[in-house]
């Protein structure tokens, strides 16, 4: 099973969904940030490491 990371810089996006969607149904470990949710002026050193971490831990990485 692949890791895959969605990281979301727009809310509602239906193709993102989509695509979600489909790698989910076929059994693929999948994780989401919403990046569109973090207000820049209160982002912390640990959101971001958080983050880090997702990205080297996933298989593929896919921005929207």
């Amino acid at each position: 099973m692949r890791r895959i990371l969605h990281i979301l810089t727009r809310p509602d996006d239906s193709l993102a969904q989509a695509m979600i969607n489909l790698q989910d149904d076929a059994g693929h470990e999948v994780v989401c940030i919403e990046l569109h949710d973090v207000d820049a002026g209160t982002a912390t050193d640990a959101d971001y490491q958080v983050l880090v971490e997702e990205i080297f831990k996933a298989d593929s990485v896919q921005v929207w």
